[in-house]
């Protein structure tokens, strides 16, 4: 009789549960689902904002770097200005073309070292220029344009703008 009352009892707990609305175990898996969702979503979170974070720091890097590059143009210009007397006057860039073979030199005056000789029609480009010198900004070599790396400087009287 035992026996048969077990197998009675769990036929009725089946069918009991079988019968049931499965919403209590949905809300249990939902639930889960949800606090899975909420922590990878948190994952997400933090890993952008470490993200912003790098991007701030190397924002304020590269603001410093260019704090510096202001510093030491600044710096170069008032010790040109100051040496020469005179205000470094900027213009528009404009290109150049050379009206005769002319040396080019280190400091925009006759008393500069001679850096290089250049040849007629030879083509440069500049934005700046103290009294009657160019500082050549960059030359053209073989068809394509070249930065001048050195502060290099040529007389104006034997330049012709371009363009």
């Amino acid at each position: 009789m035992i026996n048969s009352f077990k197998t009675i009892f769990l036929l009725v707990i089946i069918l009991f549960f079988s019968s049931c609305d499965n919403d209590y175990f949905d809300n249990k898996s939902n639930k889960r689902q949800k606090d899975l969702n909420s922590t990878y979503r948190a994952d997400i979170v933090k890993e952008q904002g470490i993200k912003i974070n790098v991007l701030n720091e190397d924002i304020i890097k590269l603001m410093n770097k260019i704090k510096v590059l202001e510093q030491n143009i600044n710096s170069r210009l008032d010790k040109l200005e100051n040496r020469y007397q005179s205000k470094i006057e900027f213009f528009t860039p404009a290109t150049f073309i050379l009206m005769r073979d002319v040396v080019i030199r280190d400091d925009p005056s006759k008393n500069g070292k001679i850096i290089h000789r250049w040849k007629k029609k030879s083509v440069f480009t500049s934005f700046s220029k103290i009294n009657k010198w160019y500082k050549i900004s960059g030359y053209f070599e073989s068809d394509s344009w070249k930065k001048s790396k050195l502060d290099i400087w040529i007389e104006q009287k034997y330049t012709k703008k371009i363009n």
